[in-house]
């Protein structure tokens, strides 16, 4: 069963942006703010602000995007390319 690389990578970026709002969130009010450093070292233009917020999710969105779209194309050219017709 081939797998639609196009919706699997959006999903994916949705869901990276998404967790990096709420992370951002729960840090102001003091929670998971080891995960807020370890986020700020892993992503270059991710920080606190409402602004290094959004590049953040920008950022990871676009990585996510790419990567999950690349796997989920591995993966179709492992289970056959053969189309149906």
């Amino acid at each position: 069963m081939k797998l639609k690389a196009g919706k699997f990578a959006l999903a994916g970026a949705i869901f990276a942006g998404i967790t990096m709002v709420t992370l951002t969130i729960v840090n102001s009010f003091g929670i998971y703010t080891g995960a807020t450093l370890v986020m700020q070292d892993v992503h270059m233009y991710y920080n606190t602000s409402f602004w290094g917020t959004l590049t953040g999710v920008i950022e990871a969105g676009i990585i996510t995007y790419l990567s999950i779209w690349l796997f989920i194309w591995i993966y179709n050219q492992l289970v056959g390319g053969k189309k149906k017709k």
